[in-house]
């Protein structure tokens, strides 16, 4: 008798396990994506070219589209969006942002969901903008607020990396010209 009730307790406590390794797994995923999210703001603040590339899968479905800058399909365009040399010919094709060059991006409100599958997830995100750019010889004041959507895999054999497939930032931009 005293047998059966230990064999129901370890079938019980192997089931807890499996419940508590599950949302061990979903936690994790949720703060590789928070994760991966703030690592995309913080590059782009500070001009991190190569890094914030580096975040990217290289699926060839993946995108980014930056409403009044375009939509950039692929590997290709993924690396096109984001090499700031193209951005400021004006300063030569810099590498580094220029000196009166200011970028904050806040993301606030994020969600997060992973699918059942484990594999693919999706952040939503409510940010302000605030920069400072040059623009026709001229630093230009922006503010703005708006609404990125970032869509992510994990990459590896094991499934301990994430990196985006797809990034969408909406917003609207207030100018203050002089």
């Amino acid at each position: 008798m005293k047998s059966d009730n230990l064999a129901a307790q370890i079938d019980v406590l192997e089931a807890t396990i499996k419940q508590l390794e599950a949302k061990v797994r979903l936690t994790e995923d949720i703060e590789a994506i928070k994760k991966l999210q703030r690592a995309y703001g913080y590059y782009l603040e500070h001009w991190q070219e190569e890094e914030l590339i580096g975040l990217w899968s290289h699926r060839p479905d993946i995108s980014v589209e930056i409403n009044d800058f375009g939509l950039f399909k692929g590997w290709e365009g993924v690396k096109s969006c984001f090499h700031f040399e193209d951005h400021y010919p004006a300063y030569g094709h810099a590498k580094k942002a220029p000196p009166e060059y200011l970028h904050i991006l806040i993301p606030l409100a994020g969600i997060v969901d992973v699918d059942p599958d484990g594999i693919n997830g999706k952040g939503r995100w409510y940010g302000y903008f605030l920069g400072a750019m040059p623009r026709e010889g001229q630093t230009r004041a922006l503010i703005g607020c708006g609404i990125g959507k970032t869509s992510t895999s994990k990459q590896t054999a094991s499934g301990n990396s994430r990196n985006c497939s797809g990034a969408r930032l909406s917003a609207v931009r207030w100018k203050k010209d002089g």
